[in-house]
């Protein structure tokens, strides 16, 4: 077990019951001096080795009393303006990250700013290349198509992602099935680069495809009881074929005029650099407000935080 789980262990078993700041700060103070010494974390990697090992959501799990154990902390839409309130637990408020970290961590661009060497996505080329892959009748190319215009990871597409039409929305679904929220299940929507209908017809294909019902088949047999030990195989079983497509469709570094510009620590394009493209595509149609806006909107849409 890693010492950084260990910590949280400890600093939950100390604070699970307890019901007032006063008692519940001192613990978090010693456990933010433990992580300030012991660990070289930047506040982004703190906050992804903290969900790693189960830090939100054990407290997330626990009985939430507002001045007793927790806080009402604000929520902001893409404009960055308040939308409501939430409860946070105290250990969430005052552990790992100051507010202005959190804030940093959750409104974060590097996925943009990773996405090429100061290059601007071509909107055109890049829905052109897409939707030729969606028309496709291989599944590797049918399922690249729809990671580039969903937003989606390879596992989230092969055999977890279910999207629902939202009524008077044609560019925009509600999504549920996102591989990364181990023991939860968050439903929110997404917006779609191509229409929504068509979106969802094109999965239906690629589910139906003999290969991919085999392979999902098979994933499944070997990890019966684990999901995410699931995805992990989808991702590795199919990684390959999936990231030659993107390379060869997209245009790698080798292509005089690519539809998706090599990004700065990548050899050859990948699924990640799709969905960074789709995000800065979908954030520029849908939230062409401020800066900060845009950030606040780019996170929503990918649940980055």
């Amino acid at each position: 077990m890693h010492a950084v789980e260990i910590q949280i262990i400890e600093l939950f078993e100390a604070t699970k019951d307890l019901k007032s700041f006063e008692e519940i700060k001192p613990h978090c103070d010693r456990f933010n001096e433990w992580i300030a010494t012991n660990t070289k974390y930047s506040g982004g990697t703190l906050g992804s080795r903290l969900s790693e090992y189960g830090f939100y959501k054990r407290f997330k799990a626990l009985p939430l009393e507002q001045g007793k154990n927790a806080e009402l902390v604000e929520k902001f839409d893409c404009e960055g303006k308040v939308k409501g309130n939430e409860l946070k637990h105290y250990v969430l408020v005052l552990c790992g990250l100051t507010k202005e970290e959190w804030n940093e961590r959750n409104q974060t661009t590097r996925v943009i700013n990773r996405l090429s060497n100061d290059q601007e996505v071509d909107p055109d080329k890049y829905l052109e290349v897409a939707g030729k892959l969606l028309e496709s009748n291989n599944p590797h190319e049918l399922a690249v198509g729809l990671i580039a215009v969903t937003g989606r990871r390879p596992h989230e597409i092969l055999a977890r992602a279910k999207f629902s039409p939202i009524d008077g929305e044609s560019y925009h679904v509600m999504f549920e099935g996102q591989g990364k929220k181990r023991g939860e299940k968050p439903v929110f929507k997404i917006a779609t680069l191509y229409p929504s209908e068509y979106v969802i017809r094109c999965l239906a294909k690629l589910r139906k495809e003999v290969s991919t019902k085999d392979l999902l088949r098979e994933v499944a047999n070997e990890f019966p009881n684990d999901l995410a030990k699931q995805n992990d195989s989808l991702d590795s079983r199919r990684g390959q074929s999936l990231r030659r497509v993107v390379a060869e469709r997209f245009g790698d570094k080798y292509s005089e005029s690519p539809a998706l510009e090599v990004r700065n620590e990548d050899d050859q394009n990948n699924c990640k650099a799709l969905r960074a493209a789709y995000g800065a595509i979908a954030t520029d149609r849908d939230c062409a407000r401020s800066p900060g806006a845009r950030i606040v909107y780019f996170s929503g849409l990918m649940d980055t935080s």
